[in-house]
This record gives structure tokens, C-alpha cells and sequence, in this order.
């Protein structure tokens, strides 16, 4: 009889242990298949990057936020949403690697266009890098001069622009699946000497046979690109 009891609470055991682990499994699943949202973000007005981040903060939902900041120090003048969102600095541009964008353009830029172009490649591969050190499946690519108006219904593409309006894309507002991320890194190692990590994408997506698939969910605020030329700003 005690042999029998023995048994019996050893299976409760059993299948009650399998049912805890097999809700942690998928309690994780859930957790990775919620996107993290990445704002690189430079030295701006304040009004800026504040606006960007309280439309962030209201829209995100569960979604962890993870701040980059490519301005040396600039970090600390943010320092309240650091407090409330994980932020990390990326490290300064090698000598090197700006040398080699420079000598190698064949566009006629102009050195500081150059200069700004590696950079935000730079920043931008060690955000996405920081990223695919997490477990999650989705990722959220935000500019800091954006408005966000909401992260409802998004759509399980492989990449969705999500930039309000019909403007080119450029590197604005995207929802890109994990493998993606992994693809544009190593295109961005190879390329960002030579090519804006936008067309970098571009051309990623259409050798990768991939539809650039849109949804309106992101203002972009911006009225003066890195040329110094004007842009029109997004409107709802």
C-alpha cells in the first residue's frame, strides 16, 4: 500500500514539475516574441528626443526600450529616460574606418557628410548588435526624430516600414524579423565605408527577395537631412 502511495505522489510530482516547465517554456516564448524597441539617439534640442520618447513610452505597451546614444556624454543629459528605459553608449568611430569612407567615395560627398554617414552606420551596427544578444524575435528600429502614434496590429513581416505617408523609408521607423537584423549587420560590416546603412537595407531586402511591406505607425519629424537639404515633415 505505501509502495502504491509512494508511486502515486511521485507521478503527481512528476506531472505537475512537466507542467511548470512546460508553462516557463512558454511564458519565454511570449516574452521573446514581444519586439524590443532600439532609438539610436544624438545631440539635439531637447524638445526632440523628449517628444519622441514620452509618444514611445505611451505606445510600447510591454515592449522593452533600449536608448543608444552615439553623442560622447550625451547619455547623462538624458538621463531621466535613462532611468526609466536601459541605455548604453556606443564607442567612438575608428580612426580607421572613417579614413577608409572617405578615401573610398566616389559620390563627391562632402568630408562631414562622410563623416556623419559612418557614424550612424557605426551607431547603428552596435545597437543592432545589442540587440541580437537578447533572445527576442522582433526588433523596432525608431529614429529620435520620430513621433510615434501607436504600435497596435503590427504585422509579423519580415520587414515593415512602419513610416506614416508614402516618403521613402530611409532608416525612419522599421519592424524587422530576428534573421533580418543578422543579415544587415553583416552587410553593414561590409559596407558602411562605402554605403548609407538605408540603402544598405534596400539592397539587402531585394537581394534577399523580401516585399517591403508598410504600416502607418510613425511620424517623422525631421526637416533637414545630414545634406543639409529640406525635407517635408510627416503629417498624420
Amino acid at each position: 500500500m505505501a509502495h502504491i502511495l509512494i508511486s502515486f505522489i511521485n507521478s503527481e510530482m512528476f506531472v505537475l514539475l512537466f507542467s511548470l516547465l512546460a508553462k516557463m517554456v512558454i511564458h519565454k516564448e511570449q516574452k521573446n516574441s514581444i519586439p524590443m524597441i532600439i532609438m539610436p539617439f544624438v545631440e539635439r534640442h531637447p524638445n526632440t528626443i523628449n517628444d519622441a520618447l514620452i509618444s514611445v513610452d505611451r505606445a510600447r505597451g510591454e515592449m522593452p526600450v533600449l536608448l543608444v546614444s552615439g553623442t560622447p556624454g550625451y547619455k547623462e543629459q538624458v538621463a531621466g529616460w535613462c532611468n526609466w528605459f536601459q541605455c548604453i553608449e556606443s564607442p567612438p568611430v575608428p580612426p580607421t574606418l572613417l579614413e577608409h569612407a572617405i578615401t573610398s567615395d566616389k559620390r563627391g560627398d562632402t568630408e562631414h557628410f562622410l563623416r556623419w554617414r559612418t557614424k550612424e552606420a557605426w551607431d547603428a551596427l552596435f545597437a543592432m548588435k545589442s540587440f541580437l544578444k537578447t533572445k527576442r524575435n522582433w526588433l523596432i528600429w525608431l529614429q529620435d526624430d520620430t513621433i510615434v502614434v501607436d504600435l497596435y496590429d503590427l504585422p509579423d513581416q519580415e520587414i515593415t516600414c512602419l513610416r506614416v505617408g508614402t516618403e521613402y523609408c530611409g532608416m525612419v521607423a522599421y519592424k524587422l524579423k530576428r534573421w533580418v537584423v543578422e543579415e544587415f549587420v553583416k552587410r553593414i560590416e561590409l559596407e558602411m565605408h562605402s554605403t548609407p546603412i538605408d540603402w544598405i537595407l534596400d539592397s539587402l531586402r531585394q537581394d534577399l527577395g523580401l516585399a517591403l511591406h508598410r504600416v502607418g505607425k510613425v511620424q517623422h519629424k525631421g526637416h533637414k537631412s545630414s545634406n543639409s537639404k529640406f525635407r517635408k515633415v510627416d503629417m498624420n
